[in-house]
């Protein structure tokens, strides 16, 4: 994800795979919390199945 807001015009990421959105922290906050809370539960349970 790259913000949308760029001064001489877009650059052709978009036909690579990159995804322009106008607001990067809300995604970012949510990948974070995604993968902390997966990350977490591993941790918690990963002792248990040893």
């Amino acid at each position: 994800m790259v913000k949308d807001d760029f001064g001489n015009g877009r650059p052709p990421l978009d036909q690579v795979g990159v995804c322009f959105v106008p607001d990067v922290p809300r995604y970012e906050l949510r990948k974070i919390r995604l993968l902390n809370t997966s990350h977490c539960s591993l941790v918690r349970l990963g002792p248990l199945a040893w």
